[in-house]
């Protein structure tokens, strides 16, 4: 959703919504793996996870191996 710019994911208007734990589990998985910023956009980490079709913590792994 950050990718595409969508930064208010409480208020978004699911067709199946998730349950608001597992929305704020997200989200802290993804702040946790710096994916995004305070304001939900998506950092610089984030947009290079987003390359690669994974699981968050995979990507991130890739996107760590690159850096270094």
């Amino acid at each position: 959703m950050a990718e595409l710019g969508i930064t208010d994911f409480e208020q978004f208007d699911f067709i199946s919504p998730p349950s608001r734990e597992g929305l704020l589990g997200a989200i802290d998985t993804l702040n946790l793996l710096g994916a995004l910023e305070a304001d939900h956009a998506l950092s610089k980490t984030g947009q290079m996870m987003c390359l690669f079709p994974l699981p968050p913590r995979q990507s991130r792994m890739i996107v760590e191996a690159i850096a270094n």
